[in-house]
């Protein structure tokens, strides 16, 4: 049951949107040249579940390619539909339309402009709309030929990749992506091309749950409700790149938004399967809570609105969404808040301008969670409540300190429910709760002048680290990225205080509620990557981690690197076979190092500018 109720899409033989499934997809990262290796990877891909495969086109003979990778596919037995992944060149879009079942395409691709991605240049409103114009003309022979052999699009936006002109009117934030999908719906639509998907995709996982959502409403406020995609860009690899890919899209899906996902790991992509087929099968459960229904739904579900009869330029939704943190001081909630830019507050901002090896004492933490403190980890354990800190040392609390409101109340009797709450002795509540069910408590509460923390919990016994991860992600983790809570709280069961204290505090850092660590910035590679990206960051994160809130890229190439990145401070870019760009924020530093020396190069940047 979707609150987004998305048109169908057929891509292939796959039915894509409506009622149908979630789809799950995922991309080859083998040279597109090589097509026995790349048919390999692919088959293994579609034996771990992948419903579509995507494979980069960069150039014409990578599109022309594509046919025979496609050919020895079907001799083989596997139909599974072809997407191709097209940067820079509408060339090879057109002549891979002709092949495969779906092309990916970026906006940018389609302007004509030479113009810089520069937020300071200025378009006039004629300029602005001969751009469009421009566009729309572009984007024609691609369109026809799609119609011809029946070949679906996406359109594929992404925070960091921005152009010039969406740049200089909406500099490089959430309004500037559903801008630019805005921008290309309607001129699909125009052009009677339906077969449509989009994407509005960051490595900040609150900046990409909030522009889904904002795109959802303005998509249906406009009647052009097409599929929507949906994935955490450069997520990494590890636990960490599976904490943040389940938090983002989770935290979509649990908005009831999406039809399709791709986990991006910087890892072989048959291994994102196994966490996207999770994300998944954890949607496929519909719970059916007529309480939940009457008192929530109104906030997150999209309301239709009448066609508007000339398409204006984006303006935000009439009743935009917000991820300000919920302070539990504030004992009412604001009717209608603005949206901001999607960056961790200032109690999560935990800036250490310092070199490695040295740990700050920002995030040490003496007391329980205040107005000026960050969000708590709680852990459970058999016999203690235990107060986790990210140096690993922890405290033993009272178990009178909380107290623990596992019971739904009924919709009758929640005025009496709250007001015991409130008289409870209890410094704290931990709220082990369904999703919908802690935001209307949480506000009830609020809107009664009780002002003590909550903690969130998970409402699933949760024994392995795997399940924890996957569920404490989703839920509690979507409302902490909404800003609901002052804190976590897990179950240890039989792991280690220790373990589940490092899982919690990644859980934190994936969702923003709290930035304990360093965190990396990796595209899961694919053709266009000519170095061990994997083994690259890794060692990039063994020689930086403990740098507290500092953020490091490290891409695959130049189509992924200088822009999407977005807000690293800093970068390892690939620039070609065995050559590295390093970067501070989106200033080169150094072109063309040596593999074997960027390492060295960029710990140098780093130690010289942060001195």
């Amino acid at each position: 049951m979707a609150f987004y109720k998305s048109r169908v899409v057929r891509i292939g033989d796959l039915l894509l949107g409506g009622d149908h499934p979630i789809r799950i997809q995922s991309m080859t990262n083998t040279d597109t040249m090589d097509t026995v290796a790349t048919v390999n990877q692919a088959i293994r891909m579609i034996d771990a579940g992948s419903e579509m495969v995507r494979i980069t086109a960069q150039g014409l003979r990578e599109a022309e390619n594509l046919a025979n990778i496609k050919r020895l596919l079907h001799e083989r037995g596997f139909r599974t539909p072809l997407i191709a992944d097209i940067h820079f060149n509408p060339k090879a879009a057109e002549t891979a339309a002709a092949i495969v079942e779906k092309v990916r395409i970026n906006p940018g691709n389609y302007t004509g402009s030479t113009a810089k991605a520069d937020r300071t240049i200025e378009y006039s409103d004629r300029e602005y709309n001969d751009e469009l114009e421009l566009i729309r003309s572009n984007l024609k022979p691609l369109i026809s030929i799609c119609k011809d052999y029946g070949t679906a699009i996406r359109i594929g936006v992404n925070h960091g990749s921005l152009g010039s002109r969406i740049l200089g009117r909406y500099g490089d934030t959430i309004e500037g992506m559903v801008a630019s999908a805005l921008e290309y719906a309607r001129i699909f639509e125009s052009l009677d091309f339906h077969d449509l998907v989009i994407s509005v995709k960051s490595s900040n996982t609150v900046m990409m749950l909030n522009a889904y959502r904002q795109l959802a409403a303005q998509l249906q406020h406009e009647h052009l409700n097409f599929p929507l995609h949906i994935g955490v860009t450069e997520a990494g690899e590890g636990n960490e790149g599976r904490m943040k890919s389940i938090a983002g899209i989770g935290a979509v899906l649990a908005h009831g938004i999406g039809d399709t996902i791709r986990v991006s790991l910087t890892e072989d992509p048959e291994l994102e399967l196994p966490v996207a087929n999770a994300i998944v099968k954890r949607f496929s459960r519909i719970e059916n809570n007529q309480f939940v229904e009457r008192r929530i739904r109104k906030d997150i579900v999209l309301t239709p609105h009448p066609v508007a009869p000339h398409p204006q330029p984006f303006t935000p939704h009439p009743q935009p969404f917000s991820s300000r943190r919920r302070e539990h001081s504030e004992p009412t909630e604001t009717a209608n808040p603005k949206i901001e830019q999607l960056e961790p507050t200032e109690l999560t901002n935990r800036r250490k301008e310092q070199f490695i090896g040295e740990l700050s004492d920002r995030e040490e933490y003496g007391g329980f969670p205040g107005k000026n403190n960050p969000p708590a980890l709680i852990i459970k354990t058999e016999k203690h409540f235990l107060l986790a800190n990210p140096d690993g040392s922890h405290q033993i609390l009272p178990d009178h300190y909380f107290l623990h409101i596992d019971k739904i109340p009924s919709e009758d009797n929640l005025s009496v429910v709250i007001e015991k709450i409130r008289e409870h002795k209890a410094k704290a509540f931990i709220m082990q709760l369904p999703a919908q069910v802690c935001v209307a408590m949480i506000r009830e509460l609020r809107s009664s002048g009780c002002t003590k923390p909550v903690i969130l919990m998970s409402c699933t016994e949760n024994k392995t680290e795997a399940e924890i991860i996957l569920e404490n992600c989703i839920h509690p983790g979507a409302l902490l990225m909404d800003g609901y809570g002052q804190g976590l709280c897990i179950e240890a069961g039989e792991l280690p205080a220790e373990q589940v204290a490092s899982v919690g505090f990644g859980i934190l850092q994936a969702t923003r509620a709290r930035i304990t660590n360093t965190e990396y910035i990796a595209c899961p590679s694919c053709g266009r990557t000519h170095f061990n990206i994997q083994q690259r960051l890794k060692e990039v994160k063994e020689a930086t981690s403990g740098l507290t809130g500092l953020k490091i890229a490290v891409m695959g190439c130049i189509v992924n690197g200088p822009g999407e990145m977005a807000d690293a401070d800093y970068g390892y870019v690939g620039a070609g076979k065995g050559k590295v760009t390093l970067y501070k924020g989106k200033e080169i530093i150094l072109q063309s190092v040596p593999e074997e020396m960027a390492l060295d190069a960029l710990l140098t940047i780093i130690k010289s500018k942060n001195q």
